[in-house]
């Protein structure tokens, strides 16, 4: 049986959470749809749904069946964005529920969940709440395995490891790199330096496996262009990838701005994306201080510790790396985009500022507790 973390009882947090998210419903629907396009919202909505064997395989078509089913069951009302709300929620929730925050650790990162375009696009019917729901659940099972909780998979990690297939297949990267080095700690904690090893045998054989397949990794970036109409009105210009291989030599401004969105150029020139390169910074800049908070204190008394430094160097990396190519032309697509994984960013940050202060405080009582030396005892 798995044991769970003892739970505090912020009940009043989550249902303040949740109602945050149901407003966001109802202004993405009345305000935000009348300004803009909802993504693929109505299609999904009003869809037939057919059965066939590719609605199993497809993301497209998996949307269509079950969003055009829940629209048929509630006669097309915002009941249907309402259960995809829910599983988002559920994606925040869970891996949260496996750590053991105070109110106050729960409110900010509750807060950085709840910024604006992130709560808009996770709070009506769209891949990004499912999205949410689907990293959520892997994001759990890792931060159990760090914990040395278990090791084994149960039915949600094999329903997100099928959603995550069939949505967003290039994230297992990052997601497979965080698992192995965690399972790999769990299983042999009494030789840390075993993570370190096989953290640079891993990134000294995908960095081989990128310059292996460097040529075909090209012309796929390359493929992308086209899918960016040069008619909407806050497409780039293609500047990023004009010469072989600039999909790794930019990979690093690609990456920066695939996160952040608008540039600071395009916020001068158009207000609205000013106020969502704000709240960018806001994300970046909260996820980077609990990033801090985790390490720094670590790194001022000579110790690194491997599991954080791979665990967070390869999700991070993997996932913008592979992130950016589908936002780096236009800075609508990657806050939308951005919306699938940006709760593991957080998340996974706080899991280890929490994780690193409870052994700080510990390893401080131990000391305390010790005689020192030099004092003789009865």
């Amino acid at each position: 049986m798995v044991k769970t973390p003892r739970k505090r009882d912020h009940s009043h947090i989550w249902m303040l959470f949740y109602l945050s998210k149901v407003f966001y419903m109802v202004f993405a629907v009345y305000v935000y749809g009348s300004l803009t396009s909802l993504g693929d919202r109505d299609r999904y909505l009003h869809a037939s749904p057919t059965v066939s064997p590719w609605v199993l395989f497809d993301s497209t078509r998996f949307m269509e069946f079950w969003g055009g089913l829940l629209g048929m069951v509630t006669r097309e009302t915002m009941l249907t964005d309402v259960a995809f709300l829910s599983l988002a929620f559920y994606g925040i929730y869970y891996p949260l529920s496996r750590i053991e925050l105070t109110q106050k650790q729960l409110v900010f990162v509750l807060l950085l969940l709840s910024l604006p375009s992130f709560s808009v696009w996770t709070s009506v019917i769209g891949k990004e709440a499912v999205g949410v729901f689907f990293m959520g659940l892997l994001l759990g099972y890792i931060i159990d395995v760090v914990d040395g909780r278990r090791w084994f998979v149960n039915l949600k990690e094999v329903v997100g490891v099928y959603l995550l297939i069939i949505f967003k297949p290039h994230y297992a990267i990052g997601i497979a790199h965080a698992a192995l080095l965690a399972l790999l700690r769990l299983k042999f904690r009494r030789w840390p330096g075993l993570v370190l090893t096989f953290f640079v045998l891993v990134m000294g054989l995908d960095i081989g496996l990128l310059y292996f397949f460097r040529g075909t990794i090209d012309e796929l970036s390359l493929e992308i262009v086209p899918h960016f109409s040069p008619d909407s009105a806050s497409t780039r210009p293609n500047t990023i990838w004009v010469n072989q291989y600039d999909v790794f030599y930019n990979a690093p401004y690609g990456m920066m701005i695939g996160f952040m969105g608008p540039t600071i150029v395009e916020s001068l020139a158009k207000p609205l994306q000013g106020l969502v390169l704000l709240e960018s910074l806001v994300a970046a800049m909260g996820i980077l201080v609990l990033a801090a908070a985790a390490i720094l204190p670590r790194l001022l008394v000579g110790r690194l510790n491997v599991l954080f430094f791979s665990v967070f160097l390869s999700l991070f990396f993997w996932v913008l790396f592979v992130h950016y190519p589908f936002g780096a032309l236009n800075p609508g697509s990657a806050i939308r985009y951005r919306s699938n994984f940006y709760h593991v960013f957080v998340i996974i940050s706080m899991f280890f500022w929490v994780k690193f202060h409870a052994q700080q405080r510990l390893e401080r009582e131990l000391r305390f507790l010790t005689p020192s030396p030099n004092v003789k005892s009865d």
